[in-house]
This record gives C-alpha cells, sequence and structure tokens, in this order.
C-alpha cells in the first residue's frame, strides 16, 4: 500500500466511528422509544447503507440492543435499537 493509500485508509476509518458515534447519540437522545436504522436514516440524513453498517457495527460492539421491532415509513417491521444513556 502507498502512502496515500494509507492516509486514505486512515481517513475513511474516521469517518466511519464519526458517524457510528453520531448513530449513537441519536439512539441515546430517543431514550426509551429507541429508534430503528430508517428512524437514524432520516434523522441524520444518511444512506441506508450508512446507516444499517453503522447500527450492526454497534450491536457487535454491544453498544446498542434491540428491544423490539416497528414500522417503519415503507410499513415493514424493523428493529428497535436502544443505548442507555451512558
Amino acid at each position: 500500500m502507498t502512502s496515500q493509500s494509507y492516509k486514505n485508509n486512515n481517513t475513511i476509518k474516521a469517518n466511519t466511528e464519526a458517524v457510528r458515534l453520531k448513530i449513537l447519540a441519536y439512539i441515546k437522545s430517543c431514550r426509551k422509544n429507541g429508534a430503528t436504522c430508517d428512524q437514524v436514516e432520516q434523522a441524520l440524513g444518511i444512506p441506508h447503507q450508512t446507516a444499517s453498517a453503522r447500527c450492526t457495527e454497534l450491536k457487535k460492539l454491544n453498544k446498542v440492543q434491540v428491544i423490539g421491532k416497528r414500522k417503519t415509513r415503507l410499513n415493514c417491521f424493523a428493529a428497535i435499537l436502544f443505548a442507555d444513556g451512558k
């Protein structure tokens, strides 16, 4: 990998972490109601692929938990993500 590739890779990692933290903060702000990935997309104005990937990472990191399901804008059921205020 070239030095430019390393720089680009580090920039992508930093951006990924920033988006993940933004999503976590939003889910925490929803308190006991939690939020679906669809609501995250809508509230933060980010693409579905980005929101979905970051939400999956947050679940794998045990930063959010699934507490149920609710309907999305497309009338499909989606997981409700919850994060405590800590």
